[in-house]
């Protein structure tokens, strides 16, 4: 049996403080959503998550949770519940939370109230979230998850993405929603709702079903460039309405990029984005986890520009065109020069590939901003005009999927490592 000493610092650093007592999410008959406040580490952590009946004995839900919330089920119809949870780290095992408010099994449906919010974030929120039945889990990101739900009154499908903040960074997270609020694009995931909490942004949005870009692509025997061309379209047409709109994405990595039914590509995730009037220098820090395909101007601590998501839209075709980066060195130094200077290896591309390809690939990777094309001259480039996004015209070369699937199964485990380091323990 392992015993903890208390109040001991161990080479793993400091254990985990108190969790934040866990708020009350939707009701269901047999069950509940919770949520609650990410505790603050130096590594990763889970959680353990327990219930009470009728002020009872304490019960083991789960015990390895990384998210910082939790759908229970199977409990006793009709019972009254609490709830608590504990952070568990390399260091050991935090004391537990507070317990939670007791809920009645079976009663109305709530995630809180604006009122009790004392918020002023979303313009038109929703009167309460019980117009909404949450279901499982569709993604993960390193500060927020997003589960499938459904709303009661009309049974439409939606997805809501549930990010949990600190006060400080009340402002930063409302970033996203006033992103999202305005914007109707078809390549864009659209809001529906918004709900915020004194803990919990909720971002209730159409329910974009289907493989990220990549893995979509990697599942094919192989593809064509004017595949390849077709999807650009679609990401520089969404690219072209947000920057109209005076906004950044500043995130369009393949992951945020879903193909759904009939090829159609929505852009998600602005957790990053930002209004062009803004003119905010961002942290490098923000991106490293993703080095190698953040900006130089972004590396050299400059001001994002609308050139800097085209940086981006590059480094996609780029990958679809190589199941490459386009810069990448032995570590991150290395890296970095190679971004400072420009160092794009157009030789790591997939023989066969247009002289269009290739000048689209040298124009977006263009390491200084103010030489890149604005997403309008992209759309109008006579490599993405000559045919057209639609058109069926087949190519003269096909690419395998071999090197693309190895590059998504990499990509993978890294992600898999990054949701360990981030979730739940911090929050922008």
């Amino acid at each position: 049996m392992r015993v903890w000493a208390l109040g001991v610092t161990t080479s793993q650093g400091p254990r985990p403080s108190s969790s934040p007592r866990p708020d009350i999410g939707e009701v269901h008959a047999d069950g509940v959503l919770l949520v609650w406040k990410p505790v603050e580490s130096y590594g990763p952590v889970t959680y353990i998550v327990q219930c009470s009946l009728e002020g009872g004995s304490w019960n083991t839900l789960a015990s390895d949770v990384f998210d910082c919330c939790y759908l229970t089920g199977k409990l006793s119809r009709g019972g009254a519940y609490t709830f608590r949870t504990a952070c568990v780290s390399k260091a050991g095992m935090g004391p537990y939370s507070s317990p939670s408010e007791q809920v009645l099994l079976g009663g109305p449906s709530r995630l809180g109230s604006e009122e009790e919010s004392g918020a002023a974030g979303p313009a038109r929120p929703l009167p309460s979230m019980q117009t909404f039945a949450f279901q499982t889990q569709m993604r993960r990101g390193r500060f927020s998850v997003v589960r499938q739900c459904r709303e009661k009154a009309s049974g439409r499908m939606l997805a809501a993405k549930i990010v949990p903040y600190r006060p400080a960074d009340r402002t930063a997270v409302l970033r996203e929603y006033e992103a999202l609020k305005g914007l109707r694009h078809p390549h864009l995931a659209q809001l529906q709702a918004a709900y915020l909490s004194p803990r919990h942004l909720v971002l209730i949005l159409e329910l974009c079903s289907g493989p990220e870009l990549l893995p979509c692509l990697a599942e094919r025997a192989s593809y064509t460039e004017s595949e390849v061309k077709d999807y650009l379209w679609q990401i520089l047409s969404a690219t072209q309405y947000l920057h109209a709109q005076g906004i950044l994405h500043l995130d369009l990595r393949s992951e945020n990029m879903i193909v759904t039914e009939y090829n159609l590509l929505k852009v998600i995730d602005f957790g990053n984005a930002q209004n062009l009037a803004q003119e905010r220098v961002l942290p490098s820090e923000r991106f490293k986890d993703y080095m190698e395909t953040m900006a130089p101007e972004l590396l050299e601590g400059q001001g994002a520009v609308p050139q800097t998501d085209i940086w981006a839209v590059g480094v996609t075709a780029f990958i679809m065109l190589s199941a490459e980066y386009p810069v990448s060195g032995e570590g991150t130094r290395d890296t970095q020069k190679g971004l400072r200077k420009g160092l794009i290896q157009l030789s790591r591309c997939y023989a066969g590939l247009s002289g269009g390809a290739v000048a689209f690939l040298r124009s977006t990777l263009c390491v200084h901003p103010w030489v890149r094309p604005c997403a309008s001259s992209c759309l109008q480039s006579p490599w993405l005009t000559e045919e057209g996004p639609a058109s069926s015209q087949p190519a003269a070369v096909a690419f395998p999927t071999t090197g693309l699937r190895v590059f998504v199964r990499e990509r993978e485990k890294r992600r898999a490592l990054l949701f360990k380091k981030h979730s739940p323990t911090r929050v922008r």
